[in-house]
């Protein structure tokens, strides 16, 4: 017996812890990212104020100073210094003095030459510009540098708080994730006493039905005794009844009476029966050749010789007037032939039951009528015989017609008509039909098809193929 187990629920703590863990992660990460580039603003600064003088060059500089050189291996201050040594050297003629002394003769040179001062003021007025917008330019460095530390500060303390509070929440969600873990083993620790007591049960269903069919085969043996008794019982009452007409065991029979005298000329004949013998006009006789005997079954002897129809029956124990109907090929009626229907007794002591289920077709045209088959009843109700609507131990023959098919209703009649009487009439028919013929057969009653039977009552058409 398979066992349902219950399913374990998803971690969801886990699954949440993990988030907020590569969460925590990627802020961090964007963190040093940020800090990264603001060290690198920071050194880009230092380095342009490094270059435009040390803190020492920037107390010495001159305030006046004439243009700059294009010198770039070292700071602004020291190239301007180097350009007013140069200058002073120049203007000198050789060694230079001290600043005053150069000035001096410079100014006594350009004046001479006509440049009173012009020239290096403009370049001292130029280098002056340029150190103050350097200054400037360090200035916002600096506050700028100030800003980006502060700023650094700031988004460290606000990732240190976000840190805490997802530390918070992943602590939070260990808690719920081992009381999930504790409901999951008390669920299963469940789970497992039921199955247990599920597999008990189920232990003991199966003792229970092994039990029971073994009370069952043991009433089934001795049903099947019972049965085969019966069975014997039957089977010595259809003994006892052989020898008699209609038995099922019998291949050969008892005649009804002989042919006295054949008149060939005009196909007619006397049987030595009589009103007496309950003889009445219409009634039918199969012609059986007195060395074979009377046949019962289905090969050619039980076929006769022919068939007769009593035309006048005689008064008393005179012989009857017959006409011959037919003659098998090959064959010729005789007197001293003997004759016999299987309906017939000439005496009231015994009646020979019969059940006639199916359609019959008595005349040949391929259409089966109940009035043939009430046709038929009626035959073996006048000679005597009597028919019963099912089989039992008291019958002697079943007769059976076509199956009975389903009900073929026309348009006009609609098929609220099929699902109606006609349908169910026709239904219970054919239910009747297999059932006769399962009966006869655990009876062993004989079964004749229509042919059969109307060949030994005698009965004849030439439209009966036989």
């Amino acid at each position: 017996m398979a066992v349902v187990r219950a399913r374990s629920a998803p971690p969801y703590g886990l699954i949440a812890f993990v988030a907020l863990f590569f969460i925590a992660t990627a802020i961090a990460v964007l963190m040093y990212i940020q800090y990264g580039k603001t060290q690198t603003q920071l050194d880009e600064l230092t380095k342009r104020y490094a270059r435009v003088a040390s803190p020492t060059e920037v107390n010495t500089v001159p305030p006046a100073l004439s243009e700059p050189t294009q010198d770039k291996t070292g700071t602004a201050i020291s190239t301007a210094v180097s350009q007013i040594n140069g200058l002073k050297t120049l203007v000198a003629g050789g060694a230079a003095g001290t600043y005053m002394d150069t000035l001096g003769k410079a100014q006594s040179a350009l004046k001479a030459a006509g440049h009173e001062k012009e020239p290096m003021a403009d370049a001292i007025s130029a280098l002056t510009s340029e150190r103050d917008a350097l200054k400037r330019n360090l200035d916002e460095a600096r506050t700028q540098l100030e800003a980006i530390t502060t700023n650094v500060k700031t988004s460290g303390s606000e990732a240190a708080n976000r840190v805490g509070a997802l530390q918070k929440d992943v602590e939070s969600l260990q808690t719920q994730l081992k009381a999930a873990n504790d409901a999951i083993a008390k669920a299963n620790e469940s789970r497992d006493v039921m199955v247990g007591q599920g597999e008990q049960k189920l232990n003991t269903a199966v003792a229970e039905t092994e039990q029971l069919k073994r009370t069952l085969v043991l009433q089934q043996d001795q049903a099947k005794a019972e049965q085969d008794r019966l069975q014997k019982v039957i089977n010595d009452l259809k003994k006892e009844r052989a020898g008699t007409r209609g038995g099922a065991t019998l291949a050969a029979g008892d005649s009804d009476g002989q042919v006295v005298r054949v008149n060939a000329a005009n196909s007619e004949l006397w049987i030595d029966l009589g009103g007496a013998s309950h003889i009445t006009a219409g009634l039918t006789f199969t012609v059986y050749d007195p060395r074979t005997g009377v046949r019962f079954g289905t090969d050619e002897l039980a076929a006769g010789k022919g068939s007769i129809e009593v035309i006048q029956p005689g008064s008393g124990n005179t012989p009857s007037l017959c006409r011959i109907t037919h003659v098998n090929k090959g064959q010729a009626i005789q007197a001293h032939d003997l004759i016999s229907n299987i309906v017939y007794h000439n005496t009231k002591e015994r009646t020979t039951h019969f059940t006639i289920v199916g359609d019959f077709d008595l005349d040949g045209d391929g259409v089966s009528t109940a009035d043939e088959r009430q046709r038929l009843i009626s035959l073996v109700t006048s000679w005597g015989g009597t028919v019963d609507d099912t089989v039992t131990t008291q019958t002697d023959y079943l007769v059976t017609g076509l199956a009975p098919a389903a009900a073929v209703v026309s348009a006009t009649e609609g098929a609220a008509t099929q699902q109606g009487s006609v349908g169910d009439e026709r239904a219970k028919e054919r239910a009747r039909f297999d059932a006769s013929i399962a009966e006869a057969k655990q009876l062993s009653i004989p079964a004749l098809n229509a042919n059969r039977f109307l060949s030994m009552i005698g009965y004849y058409s030439t439209t009966i193929v036989r």
